[in-house]
Formats: C-alpha cells, structure tokens, sequence
C-alpha cells in the first residue's frame, strides 16, 4: 500500500483508491475516520451503511437499485423437465417485493466481495431450484461482462477482416498490374 508522505489520511485514501490491491472496506473504513476529523456525521453515516449494508434505513442511494429479473425452476411433480423461466415482479405482492428489494439493498461491502469472489464452477454447481438474489444478480454482472468481451473481440475480428479485404484487394490489384507489365514486355520481346 503505498501513501504520499507527510499527506495524512486524504492522501492514503487519495492512494488506495487507484491501488487495486486495497480492500473497499479499508477505504470505508478511513472515510469514517476521515469524517470525524473533519466533523462531518454525514461522512460517517454514508461510509458507515456502505460498509455494512442500508438494513433499517429510509432511503437508500439510486446507484444501489440494480435492476434484476427474478427467475424459477420449474419441475414437474417427478422433479423432471426443468425449465428456467422469468417471473415479473408484478405477479408478486408488493410485501413479497419489498422484501427482496430489501434484502438485496441491505447487502454490506463484504457480502458483495464474497460474491464476486465466487468461481464460475462454484457458481454454477450451487442449486439454483431457489434461486437467490445475489446469485442472479452475479450470474446477470457476469452474462454482461462476457457479452461486452465477446462484442469487443466481435468488433475486432469484424476491423482484421476489413484490413485483410484490403489488402487482399491491393495484392490482387498488384498481380494484375504486374501481369500486364510481363505481358507488355513479352510482347516488345518478339
């Protein structure tokens, strides 16, 4: 962790920020501290909830409403010919949808870092016939990041191919024009 020297606790959090192998929660935690240097409750409170979750509280930040799709397996009474299928919100009741909405928002830092930390493998082999929030809202996080992957190296392959169409284009333009060249000098050489 490297800090600017003689900046005190701004500057290390200054630092941390762009250093990746920094914990979030390290940061919040100095922003609570920082905050009560300067005096400022409202500090306190924001890093406070961000690190250990909005439960009970009145409002939470537009940045942590994610939108999700709630998803049901869907089995005969066997257990057999599973479906996934997307359930709206609407066919809940508002209690049950302000209970997910709930503990969704309620998520502390550490919660969404352990999730993030979970493999692919592990990921997938959990029992998704009840699926939760959190894993639908990784599964949804990782879908986009490989879409996004995907549609880069899609644009990338897409530019090669036009560069190597162009090139092709030069070379045979090249091959005529040398063909005519030969052809003209075979002709002055009879």
């Amino acid at each position: 962790m490297a800090h600017k020297q003689g900046g005190g606790l701004l500057a290390q959090i200054e630092a941390d920020v762009v250093d990746d192998t920094v914990p979030l929660s390290s940061l919040l935690q100095k922003c609570i501290v920082l905050g009560g240097q300067a005096g400022s409750e409202k500090m306190r409170a924001w890093a406070r909830r961000e690190l250990n979750g909005y439960a009970g509280a009145d409002t939470v930040p537009d940045y942590r409403h994610i939108p999700t799709a709630v998803m049901a397996v869907i089995t005969n009474r066997a257990g057999y010919n599973r479906i996934t299928q997307r359930i709206h919100d609407s066919v809940f009741p508002q209690q049950i949808r302000d209970i997910i909405r709930r503990d969704v928002q309620a998520m502390h830092v550490d919660g969404v870092r352990q999730l993030a930390d979970v493999s692919d493998e592990e990921l997938i082999a959990t029992d998704h016939s009840i699926p939760s929030a959190r894993n639908q809202m990784e599964m949804q996080r990782r879908l986009k990041v490989a879409i996004e992957a995907l549609t880069a190296e899609t644009v990338l392959g897409r530019k090669a191919a036009n560069r190597a169409a162009v090139m092709i284009v030069a070379l045979t333009a090249v091959l005529v024009a040398l063909t005519v060249v030969l052809a003209d000098d075979r002709e002055a050489a009879r």
